[in-house]
């Protein structure tokens, strides 16, 4: 009988203290997690560490607060494709008045955000010479399609270049002439 106390004694604190370690874990792993998301990165602790508080990326991100309003740009960024009715030996850094403005967005189903994603690729763009492979076939795309509503002026190139500018409360492409251009992709 008094074996059989001390068995669910030891079991009830054996319990006990397995919750408060995994309540503690979890929430070191939430402290740890908050201080990387809110770039909150005092001097670690352990060499070689990126945060101060000593944890695994597998955690971290499994735990990470993924805020909707974390960051904030005062630039536009946006794509703008012409075409040309010349075969062009080289691509022109910048768009040419005689260029034909193709209105690249309005071949996208989508809002404009996600017509941008779209283009830009982001899960490629640590390889450049992917994403412009896949820019340069968007391109074909938008050429055909383009030719197609136009039979009497075909284009026989087409450009896309990505643009930046500064932000207004007048509206979107508000300063689009204000702005950088970046020739992007060429087909």
């Amino acid at each position: 009988m008094i074996g059989k106390i001390y068995y669910c004694k030891k079991m009830r604190a054996l319990k006990t203290t397995g919750a408060i370690t995994i309540i503690a874990l979890f929430f070191y792993l939430n402290i740890d997690s908050l201080c990387w998301t809110l770039n909150l990165r005092f001097k670690p602790l352990l060499e070689g560490s990126q945060t101060l508080l000593p944890n695994h990326w597998t955690t971290r991100r499994l735990f990470r607060v993924w805020d909707v309003f974390d960051g904030w740009s005062n630039y536009n960024i946006g794509y703008k494709a012409f075409g040309s009715t010349d075969q062009l030996t080289e691509a022109p850094l910048k768009p040419k008045p005689e260029m034909i403005d193709l209105d690249i967005y309005s071949y996208f189903p989508y809002i404009r955000g996600e017509a941008n994603r779209r283009l830009w690729m982001v899960t490629l763009r640590s390889n450049r010479e992917r994403t412009q492979r896949y820019q340069a076939r968007i391109l074909s795309v938008i050429k055909r399609l383009y030719n197609e509503r136009h039979p009497d002026k075909p284009i026989k190139q087409a450009f896309l270049y990505l643009y930046t500018w500064p932000k207004s409360p007048v509206g979107w492409d508000a300063n689009i002439d204000k702005g950088n251009v970046v020739l992007e992709a060429a087909n």
